[in-house]
């Protein structure tokens, strides 16, 4: 991916570099609040929890403590990234979307297209101007 990206010198303000993370450092799970997909209306408190109901308060209030949104929170540790390869910064700061030695007038220009012969097809204001009559 990175020879692609590099590739005819690069592509405008994308830099790219080739990494592996250490896969043993991830402390990070999936994390999930049980029943949170079926609530609409959410309450934030100043405590830091959150209450949740149905639309139209249907069904009982759920209430998520602060506490247990804490565990949710818990950053990642460092990922002990490891570089293979460096960052490389585009060679040209403008992309090129043609040729530049091609201008307007030398680009092939579309011919004009002629109008197709409609025997017996009629188009919706025609068969209205005929009802009126």
């Amino acid at each position: 991916m990175k020879a692609a990206i590099d590739s005819h010198g690069g592509i405008k303000g994308c830099y790219s570099a080739v990494c592996k993370v250490d896969e043993k450092s991830q402390n990070m799970t999936k994390h999930s609040l049980s029943g949170i997909l079926s609530l609409n209306i959410f309450l934030y408190t100043k405590t830091g929890a959150i209450i949740a109901w149905r639309a139209y308060n249907v069904g009982p209030r759920k209430v998520f403590s602060a506490a247990l949104l804490a565990h949710l929170g818990a950053p990642q540790g460092p990922t002990y990234l490891q570089v293979h390869q460096t960052f490389s910064s585009p060679d040209m700061l403008t992309g090129i979307f043609r040729d530049p030695s091609i201008t307007r007038k030398q680009q092939p220009t579309a011919t004009p297209m002629e109008p197709i012969a409609a025997e017996g097809i009629q188009l919706e204001e025609e068969e209205e101007e005929e009802e009126e009559e």
